[in-house]
């Protein structure tokens, strides 16, 4: 591209493979670990929030609540079986600027990509948590939760529709 454009002369040298990504100053491998000792999360919890937050996961433990199990102590799922938690959408809405619930579902969780279903089930709770911590009247709330199960309703299942279909041999 550069090359192409002719801005040999004016681009100097690639620096992106040495910026570190928000969360990533003071990152180190045993941030997992440190989550699950000091938080009592689940340790697929624990991994998912370190990859996603970087040392801001510390954060996100933070504003979680206690669960009524024994184990994991603290952060609630929004959903059983993936490991996101409920205290994710509030840290999005305050840290990194989360608007949208079709956005919480899509690029921040991708719950709708990876399970249009549980992104179904799961967008209610979640249109709750965003609309507490931005301040969405309950009309702005339908409008949100509205827009996001019609875009979801869009995506396969688990299993892709027409992937399903070929392995059932179910016509539809």
């Amino acid at each position: 591209m550069i090359e192409a454009n002719g801005f040999e002369d004016k681009a100097g040298d690639c620096v992106t493979d040495k910026l570190r990504l928000r969360g990533g100053v003071g990152y180190d491998r045993n941030v997992p670990i440190k989550l699950v000792q000091l938080f009592g999360c689940s340790e697929d919890t624990a991994e998912h929030l370190a990859r996603t937050y970087g040392v801001h996961a510390f954060e996100v433990c933070k504003m979680a609540k206690a669960t009524t199990k024994t184990w994991p102590r603290y952060g609630n799922l929004l959903i059983e079986g993936y490991p996101y938690l409920e205290s994710e959408i509030e840290y999005a809405c305050k840290n990194e600027m989360a608007l949208t619930l079709i956005d919480m579902l899509t690029t921040r969780t991708r719950l709708a990509f990876l399970d249009s279903t549980a992104a179904r089930a799961a967008a209610p709770k979640i249109a709750d948590l965003m609309a507490a911590s931005l301040g969405w009247s309950g009309s702005e709330k339908k409008n949100q939760l509205n827009q996001a199960l019609e875009l979801i309703s869009e995506f396969g299942g688990p299993i892709p529709q027409e992937q399903l279909r070929s392995v059932t041999n179910i016509e539809r």
